[in-house]
């Protein structure tokens, strides 16, 4: 966005902001975690008109005897549930109701989208494309559920279901059930709002990977963002880990 002639400043909620904001120039704000209001006065303190919500927030922090100001409070016991779009379609409406227009990621970040190729020099063996295919319905099919965005799947069965755990912990618990050769498998969800929750990959990925001895990555072309793409394309080739983006298949008419 600095590129595109935007003043950005990050904010954050304190202790989850990833030092390279500081590395790239960026001006950092932090506020205490659903603490809305002084979230609201940081925005008004800096003129702020547009917002872009990009990154990762650990929900499991929600059941930590977390100290919520009165805003949120309100807010939560005024929600019929706690699933990501609803929680965060809220936020947006707190955004928007103070004036700041909540624009989807996509709009700023479309050359981050991955393509429809397999990224490195590492082709799907039949078995790991079957996987691939046989993941996709099955990613599909949770974020329907607004469960999550990633499964993990070997010889077209699922291992592993991402849920409030997140991809990573979701990655290591696949290790640990069914050992190496897994195929990770990540996509939007079915009328996902890029204002939110975009789904992304990056180098910690590719490590949690490694790590579960998994042997694929793939992920929905032109819906799921790859950061820091050819540094991720060089370390998965290093890694012996196939780094993909496959198109979807068309939902059935009537879905």
């Amino acid at each position: 966005m600095l590129d595109q002639g935007f003043e950005v400043v990050a904010l954050a909620p304190a202790g989850e902001s990833h030092p390279e904001l500081l590395d790239r120039g960026l001006r950092l704000r932090e506020f205490p975690f659903l603490h809305f209001q002084e979230l609201l006065r940081i925005l008004q303190e800096e003129g702020a008109t547009r917002a872009v919500m990009v990154g990762k927030l650990y929900k499991t922090r929600m059941y930590n005897n977390l100290q919520l100001d009165e805003m949120a409070l309100s807010l939560l016991q005024s929600l019929p549930d706690r699933r990501d779009d609803t929680l965060l379609q809220a936020v947006v409406k707190v955004l928007e109701r103070a004036g700041i227009t909540v624009d989807p990621a996509t709009r700023y970040l479309q050359n981050w989208m991955a393509p429809a190729a397999t990224l490195n020099g590492i082709p799907l063996s039949a078995p790991e494309a079957a996987d691939v295919r046989f993941g996709l319905g099955m990613a599909k099919g949770i974020g329907a559920l607004d469960l999550g965005q990633t499964v993990i799947v070997k010889d077209q069965a699922v291992v592993a279901v991402e849920a409030i755990e997140g991809t990573d912990q979701a990655i290591l618990r696949a290790g640990r059930l069914a050992g190496p050769g897994a195929v990770v498998v990540k996509t939007a969800k079915p009328g996902q709002d890029f204002r939110f929750d975009v789904p992304a990959v990056g180098m910690e990925t590719l490590r949690y990977l490694e790590a579960a001895r998994a042997r694929v990555l793939a992920v929905e072309a032109g819906r799921v963002l790859l950061l820091e793409r050819r540094k991720m394309t060089a370390l998965a080739e290093v890694m012996g880990i196939t780094l993909v983006g496959v198109e979807a298949p068309a939902a059935p008419e009537g879905h």
